[in-house]
């Protein structure tokens, strides 16, 4: 048992930018049984719109994780200004079958997007076995925290999760796709 070693390896304004680079790491590893996790915050009625709209098959839930009205998200604006923010969250979504609508409604809002499940590759100069367990590609948006806790940031970054005993299968990780480490790595799940 453990947890993963979640390191930063780029970070941008652009959005878009931050997931195609997820993507350049995700092509390092064996995506077999691969599968996304994502969460998206909502601080708006008209975020909320949007999320229903393009993204209705996510789990809708407040922020806080305190229940949903037992009728669900109420469409008066009055009623559902009391329960923002929400969030909107995937679990094992298959990979490429969330990504435009979720890029769509992040905007200004935390949120973040793993893929998880992967298989980082041998590496035999470091005498690297291939890892399954602890290999994940994670982009945060408007946020440096993995866990989106903390204050939001105006910035996304890509993080690499590997093992904590195999920090430098990071290194290679971000080298391979023409990257650096740029900062501390966080505690990941």
């Amino acid at each position: 048992m453990g947890n993963t070693c979640a390191v930063p390896v780029f970070r941008t304004t652009d959005a878009r930018a931050a997931y195609t680079v997820g993507l350049r790491l995700l092509a390092l590893a064996d995506t077999t049984e691969a599968a996304v996790h994502a969460t998206l915050w909502l601080s708006t009625a008209a975020d909320v719109e949007r999320a229903q709209a393009r993204l209705g098959e996510g789990v809708f839930m407040r922020a806080d994780y305190e229940p949903l009205p037992p009728d669900g998200i109420p469409a008066e604006p009055e009623a559902l200004a009391e329960l923002l923010p929400l969030q909107v969250d995937f679990e094992d979504a298959p990979p490429g079958s969330i990504d435009e609508p979720f890029l769509e409604g992040v905007g200004d809002n935390p949120a973040t997007f793993s893929w998880w499940w992967l298989t980082w590759p041998a590496v035999p100069e470091m005498d690297l076995p291939p890892e399954l367990k602890y290999a994940d590609v994670q982009v945060v948006f408007n946020h440096r925290s993995i866990h989106l806790d903390g204050p939001p940031a105006a910035d996304h970054t890509v993080f690499v999760h590997v093992r904590y005993s195999t920090r430098a299968r990071a290194r290679w990780l971000a080298a391979q796709a023409g990257l650096r480490i740029i900062g501390d790595s966080q505690h990941g799940w």
